[in-house]
């Protein structure tokens, strides 16, 4: 079971937890090569049975019934691939010449600055670049993988008015500069699967099942106490200093460890 087409938006109305309950801290860029950003799917884009997307500082595997998001961390270079850190394994990465993206899991340590051919490996899986998101991601990841980076950069530095704007428009769906009761509840759907991944622990299909749920039952308890408490005007959306003026968190349990295991991805 997926989360469907509910896309990703963190709603800036979180801005006001992150920036009472984490102390801000700068957080240096990965360092990633360009080349591997995206998403690459096995066997191709046309059967995608696995996704890995890459963002500047996080690693995504989607499967059906399986999701895993983890930061991620450039551990070194072999002579003609990327090695990466990802949950505490080095994993070997190459842009090969047809643009294919090979990953590696090593059976025995890699030789000083080997090249690919000289790797000892146990598996090795290749995957095909695509242009568009592919379906497998469930929707609030497909837009999550468009905003993690520019959150990742805003929200765990100082510049916290940077982040809540970052938030806000990553919440206004449309564009438009406000946040309507839908696109609210979709951001609660959404913020609440991304701290459910955000220990680094892959989801199987029935936790996300569970999860589905009760994102869902929260959405609503959240959007009805936001919009009584922040819709100054009263015309049923929340413009930006309607989001962050005079802001008041409801006194929720589940809305408290949500922001709780977010700030686990972003301190």
């Amino acid at each position: 079971m997926r989360l469907g087409s509910v896309s990703l938006s963190l709603f800036v109305l979180l801005i006001a937890a992150f920036c009472s309950g984490y102390a801000a801290q700068s957080q240096a860029q990965t360092g990633a090569k360009s080349d591997i950003l995206g998403h690459w799917v096995a066997p191709d884009c046309a059967r995608a049975e696995e996704v890995v997307t890459f963002t500047r500082s996080f690693y995504l595997k989607s499967a059906p019934e399986r999701l895993h998001l983890q930061r991620y961390a450039t551990a070194g270079t072999g002579a003609d691939h990327l090695i990466l850190l990802v949950d505490g394994k080095r994993l070997p990465v190459m842009r090969q010449e047809d643009g294919v993206l090979r990953t590696g899991q090593y059976a025995e340590p890699p030789g000083k600055d080997a090249g690919w051919d000289e790797l000892i490996l146990a598996a090795a899986r290749d995957y095909t670049n695509c242009p568009t998101v592919p379906d497998i991601i469930p929707g609030p990841l497909q837009r999550l993988t468009r905003y993690l980076d520019r959150i990742d950069t805003a929200c765990t530095v100082t510049a916290n008015k940077d982040c809540a704007r970052v938030l806000f428009k990553a919440a206004d769906d449309d564009g438009d500069g406000k946040i309507t009761r839908i696109e609210l509840k979709r951001a609660v759907v959404s913020g609440y699967l991304l701290a459910e991944l955000a220990d680094g622990a892959a989801l199987d299909g029935p936790a996300i099942e569970a999860a589905a749920v009760d994102a869902k039952t929260l959405a609503s308890t959240l959007s009805a106490h936001f919009f009584a408490t922040q819709d100054k005007d009263g015309n049923d959306t929340l413009d930006y200093n309607e989001s962050v003026t005079g802001f008041q968190p409801p006194d929720d349990a589940a809305f408290k460890a949500m922001i709780k295991d977010i700030g686990q991805l972003f301190p």
